[in-house]
């Protein structure tokens, strides 16, 4: 059976990026909390950390993604989809049984390395799905990622009161739980014939921009994701010191806040992009969306005073 006619094909890959994003949410809600108990400081000090924690993650999502999708078209998406899985699950039981910060960062830094599953998941629907029904295909991965963050920060917020550690063993099962499965349903989307030799010249970050210039309107459309996600990311690495140190909000209610922000997110991710690039087309939808990302005044009205240590 191949992918194209698999019924498990794209299950899969949604799937996939579902969980990632439930086993995330997780423990964004009790991350402050477990580094205030590993590292023994306040939630002040607990914020610094967590910032750093972020940028190391993210610094080896950008060294290590360009890597992981150059093996994917050398060796297949399959193992290094399957790769990505077992990587965020040994990140999980790395937080769970940390000791030390420095454990917390080691985990950290292998999440940002086998971070790549959303990399290499576009690249699998791409395979599988016809250019016409691509919109709508990466809109139910945003639905997919929406969901995961409306499920994950809400039960990591309930079994947060049970412990710091819970929600990590419990994302290190889920991880393990999709790893399975995808080990006996998952098919392969690009046939040898399709694939094409390793080069460390496109395998690391500069080195694919080089490989960009080749085409017209990649590099500015890069710049443009660069600035967004560079905005966008202070809410995930923030938002839950920021809401227990601003209003004293317990792990419960961290975690309904990020699951109201997914339900919003499932809902116009898996929704309006298939019938916005109809109308306007990808690039005129994608500029729209971009245009309505304004600055929001009340966000920066409301300073945030840690409780003195």
């Amino acid at each position: 059976m191949t992918a194209a006619t698999s019924p498990h094909a794209v299950t899969f890959v949604l799937i996939t990026v579902f969980l990632d994003m439930v086993g995330f949410g997780l423990i964004m809600p009790v991350l402050p909390a477990l580094i205030e108990e590993v590292g023994h400081m306040s939630l002040a000090d607990a914020a610094y950390i967590g910032g750093w924690m972020f940028a190391v993650f993210s610094v080896a999502q950008f060294a290590f993604s360009p890597l992981m999708g150059n093996l994917s078209d050398r060796f297949g998406r399959r193992p290094l989809l399957l790769l990505s899985v077992f990587g965020l699950g040994v990140d999980y039981l790395f937080s769970a049984l940390a000791p030390t910060i420095f454990w917390l960062f080691v985990g950290r830094a292998i999440a940002g390395l086998c971070g790549s599953s959303y990399v290499i998941a576009n690249a699998y629907i791409a395979d599988v799905t016809a250019p016409d029904a691509r919109a709508r295909a990466f809109g139910l991965m945003g639905a997919a990622f929406g969901l995961g963050f409306v499920l994950g920060p809400a039960i990591g917020g309930l079994l947060g009161e049970l412990g710091p550690r819970v929600p990590f063993w419990v994302a290190a099962a889920i991880s393990m739980l999709n790893l399975i499965y995808g080990w006996f349903v998952l098919p392969e989307t690009l046939p040898p014939e399709k694939r094409r030799g390793f080069e460390w010249r496109r395998s690391n970050p500069f080195g694919a921009f080089a490989v960009f210039r080749r085409y017209q309107g990649v590099i500015p459309m890069c710049v443009v994701l660069f600035v967004f996600f560079f905005s966008s990311s202070i809410y995930p690495a923030i938002w839950p010191f920021w809401g227990m140190a601003k209003f004293g909000w317990s792990e419960a209610m961290v975690g309904i806040s990020l699951a109201a922000f997914g339900i919003i997110t499932a809902l116009f991710r898996g929704w309006r992009p298939g019938r916005w690039s109809r109308g306007s087309g990808n690039g005129g939808s994608a500029s729209w969306a971009l245009s309505r990302r304004q600055s929001r005044p009340w966000a920066t009205a409301l300073p945030v005073r840690c409780p003195p240590s």
